[in-house]
């Protein structure tokens, strides 16, 4: 193949990804790359490999096209984001020869933080976090108001506006009251869902639905300075032993939650236990979703209230299991619709096993016992800290993790079995925690 060959190719492989179509452009590359070893196929097929979970041909790709070409930074970028995604500690080596390249490309400093950050290195990370505000592909806020670049008391509200979605506005309200402590008032935009929890949980925090554009009761109000959630830890700088904030800052509706409980004891003899295998809104969904099939061993159990907590179309899901009138749904609790009675729904569980998604953030924030089954591959999420069973920013939760990316038997076994301990212990203990 002509090397103008490949470069037609090439384009034509971005063409797929543009729509949407990633296995298209995934054959086109290797189609090309059979006939020719072009550098720039190899990083493009390798960074797909690496999205679709395929990290073993990623690697390969990766590091020869790394050699071949010392001096490109796509290659060296690459191949760090598929040795981070593989937990490959070399991973940092790769994204500081890609700094050597190019030291003010803000995506490379962003990478190395997560990197850093999910290892455990966090005041190493810092520096380069802060270079997220400079990331092309993040979001800016169109307003004038001054950015919080340090931690001192603004002369009015600061305002704090999300990039992301209910997981980070979850995640991070641990560390509102904290940052309240420190710079005075916040005004907090939220996902309208969850106005009403935060008010509640929050005292002292103004708390208003977040819309984009701004709404424009938000943009007159005045506002001193203006920051993002993933601002804060840089602000803060925490350790990953020691985050500040209360260990459960979330608070459920308690007439709503009593209510919910008697519910579902009255479905059984037994704990009341919460289950979700689904994520959506992502291009790693599929990836992060666990097959409801695996769920199977657990809902065996007779004396076990299991409580349906996927949000979202699972219909499908739900009619595949064997013993899907084990795995009961409420009606009249839409996480869709309205995040406060999910709240409470999660609150009156006694254990909540779900995939990595919203479900598990909500347990955490609200104290509840959590089981997160997470997947091995993108996206790099420093909440999980590689390597460990638990998560500093939830003290309830237990991780449990792939060894292999795409499987789940092995990681379900494990729960399962652990599952089994934590019934034994209750059942002579009924007080005992997982």
């Amino acid at each position: 193949m002509r090397h103008g060959a490949a470069v037609e190719a090439n384009a034509r492989a971005l063409e797929r990804i543009a729509v949407g179509d990633e296995p298209a452009a995934i054959a086109i590359l290797e189609a090309a790359l059979a006939l020719a070893p072009e550098p720039v196929l190899a990083v493009n097929l390798g960074r797909l490999l690496w999205r679709h979970g395929d990290l073993a041909r990623a690697l390969a790709l990766l590091e020869a096209a790394a050699a071949a070409q010392p001096a490109s930074t796509a290659a060296w970028l690459n191949l760090a984001d598929a040795r981070a995604a593989a937990g490959d500690i070399g991973a940092e080596a790769a994204y500081r020869r890609a700094l050597l390249l190019e030291p003010e490309r803000a995506e490379i400093h962003w990478s190395l933080a997560l990197d850093l950050l999910i290892r455990g290195e966090w005041q190493r990370a810092w520096p380069h976090f802060a270079w997220r505000a400079r990331h092309p592909a993040v979001r800016r806020r169109p307003a004038a108001f001054p950015t919080l670049a340090e931690l001192s008391r603004p002369h009015g509200p600061t305002l704090l506006w999300s990039n992301e979605g209910v997981g980070e506005d979850l995640r991070y309200a641990r560390l509102l009251a904290p940052l309240a402590d420190c710079i005075g008032p916040l005004v907090v935009e939220a996902d309208r869902r969850l106005v009403g929890l935060l008010t509640r949980s929050l005292p002292g925090v103004t708390v208003v639905p977040r819309t984009w554009p701004p709404a424009p009761e938000t943009a007159t109000r005045a506002i001193a300075a203006q920051a993002t959630p993933t601002d804060i830890l840089p602000l803060l700088r925490p350790r990953p032993d020691a985050l500040p904030g209360s260990p459960a800052w979330l608070t459920a509706e308690p007439a709503l939650t009593a209510q919910l409980r008697r519910r579902y004891r009255s479905w059984g003899r037994g704990p009341v236990v919460g289950l979700s295998w689904r994520s959506t809104g992502t291009p790693f969904a599929t990836a992060k979703s666990v097959p409801i099939a695996l769920f199977a061993p657990l809902l065996a159990d007779p004396d076990v209230v299991f409580v349906d907590l996927q949000y979202g179309d699972a219909d499908p899901d739900r009619d595949a299991l064997p013993a899907a009138g084990r795995l009961r749904r409420d009606p009249e609790v839409d996480p869709l619709r309205d995040l406060d009675a999910f709240a409470a729904q999660v609150a009156a569980m006694d254990l909540v096993i779900s995939s990595s998604s919203t479900t598990v953030h909500m347990a955490g924030a609200l104290g509840v016992p959590v089981w997160t089954l997470v997947h091995r591959g993108p996206p790099v999420t420093p909440y999980w800290l590689a390597g460990r069973p638990d998560t500093p920013w939830y003290p309830t939760m237990r991780v449990w993790r792939q060894a292999v990316p795409g499987v789940w038997g092995p990681v379900m076994a494990d729960v399962a079995a652990a599952f089994g301990r934590w019934r034994g212990a209750r059942r002579d203990d009924d007080g005992a925690t997982p």
